[in-house]
């Protein structure tokens, strides 16, 4: 069993509930990280271009209105099974 306590520590509290979300859709949008916290649209949006900048996601649609992001696969095995 691998042991992710290291990678789980360096998440923030955010990362950390948004980890069940993400590997559960595999992709999400600005509005599903609105959504979840229930801030803005802006302030979505700059959580993601910072979780983009930690490496916790990264996108896999650059399309300005539709773009996606999906767990970078450092964190994909972390969090409940």
């Amino acid at each position: 069993m691998r042991d992710d306590s290291a990678a789980l520590r360096r998440l923030d509290p955010r990362q950390r509930r948004a980890l069940e979300l993400v590997r559960r859709s595999v992709v999400i949008t600005s509005r599903d990280v609105e959504g979840l916290f229930g801030v803005s649209q802006r302030t979505a949006r700059n959580i993601l271009a910072s979780w983009v900048s930690d490496g916790f996601v990264f996108m896999v649609d650059p399309a300005r209105k539709s773009r996606r992001y999906r767990l970078s696969p450092e964190y994909e095995g972390l969090g409940p099974s």
